[in-house]
């Protein structure tokens, strides 16, 4: 019986065991390959992801950009028709 019980014991320590080099082995290759995806220029998802946004909100202000400017253009040829025909 407890040779058994002790055979258990090992195969779950080792089954832990095993997970934890797993788990360390997973953080530090995620680490070291989000070192070289930056060393290299490459987008990590993250940086994809934060990129799209910061795309999108660049877009958006140009947009907004050239609406003010058409506004402003607009209130300046108003006031000169005025100015001529009044």
């Amino acid at each position: 019986m407890n040779n058994e019980e002790s055979k258990g014991n090992d195969l779950s320590s080792n089954i832990i065991k095993g997970q934890s080099r797993v788990e360390r082995f997973n953080r530090k290759n995620n680490a070291v390959n989000d070192g070289v995806f930056k060393e290299k220029g490459f987008e990590t998802r993250e940086n994809v992801k934060f990129n799209n946004l910061e795309d999108k909100v660049n877009k958006l202000k140009k947009k907004l950009d050239r609406i003010i400017f058409s506004l402003i253009l607009l209130i300046i040829l108003v006031f000169i028709i005025l100015r001529f025909v009044g």
